[in-house]
């Protein structure tokens, strides 16, 4: 449902009074004018209206969105079916939230928008507040590109907080979800990144060069590679932890428990046990 349905009555209501201002009695027009009235509050509202609404009665999944997270997403799979539910939901509401802007293609493929809503939704599961302002766009090229940032890089993925966008190459994006122990899940890195912005005040864990190497025996691959492989000068490593907690929390637990345990009381999550 859609502040849409809300207009209908008043829109009814306008053209009753209308009717009769010109068939009946023109006194009937100032009738017409508190229809009208909200009509135009109703659209000035029409976003958080409909935003209102889906929380309430959250956006089903496509069952093809659905059957690619039951195939390709172990944490997916791992979850409660409650906690399954909560996901979908969120999944549906995260998306709601971000405005696509496709570069060099007409439109953004619906599963490529659950894809960004799922790493979105899946980074939050555990506390109350999901969305992650002010990232509320996404640039999305089909493959690597420049940006103002880094005009001379050609990347894999960004995210630029004065604007509040993620910019992703669509296809690293889908490699990364489909494949991610072959190809790095940018998507969820960059959700990463967005999150320390949101959450500048938790507690996080210390990290500094020397945890690359812990990342190496967790994942396989070493600062360089991942470094080259997004295309950027620098990578941060909290980030990257955040990815592998989430992404390989077996093998993370067990060379980093320390670093484990401390990313589960922020996240409020044990990916590794669920």
């Amino acid at each position: 449902m859609s502040w849409k349905w809300f207009a209908i009555p008043l829109i009814i209501i306008a053209l009753v009074f209308l009717y009769f201002t010109w068939e009946v009695d023109e006194k009937y027009a100032l009738y017409i004018i508190p229809p009208v009235v909200g009509l135009a509050i109703l659209f000035v509202l029409s976003p958080q209206i409909d935003w209102w609404v889906a929380r309430r009665n959250p956006p089903e999944l496509d069952p093809k969105i659905r059957q690619l997270l039951t195939q390709r997403s172990p944490y997916y799979n791992k979850l409660s079916a409650e906690q399954k539910k909560l996901l979908r939901d969120r999944i549906g509401l995260f998306s709601m939230s971000i405005d696509f802007k496709p570069q060099a293609m007409e439109s953004v493929p619906n599963d490529v928008i659950a894809i960004i809503g799922f790493y979105g939704a899946q980074i939050t599961l555990g506390l109350d507040q999901f969305l992650l302002p002010p990232f509320e766009n996404v640039v999305l090229y089909p493959g690597a590109f420049p940006s103002p940032q880094f005009p001379k890089h050609w990347h894999a993925s960004e995210v630029f907080e004065e604007d509040g966008v993620f910019l992703f190459s669509m296809d690293h994006l889908m490699k990364g979800f489909l494949n991610p122990l072959q190809y790095y899940p940018v998507g969820l890195h960059e959700m990463a990144q967005a999150f320390l912005l949101r959450y500048r005040d938790k507690d996080y864990p210390m990290v500094d060069a020397s945890t690359w190497e812990d990342i190496r025996q967790i994942s396989g691959i070493d600062r360089e590679r991942l470094t080259k492989y997004i295309g950027l000068p620098e990578v941060a490593i909290l980030p990257v932890c955040i990815t592998y907690f989430f992404t390989l929390p077996e093998r993370f637990k067990a060379v980093r428990p320390d670093l484990y345990d401390a990313l589960s009381r922020i996240f409020l999550q044990d990916p590794a046990s669920k």
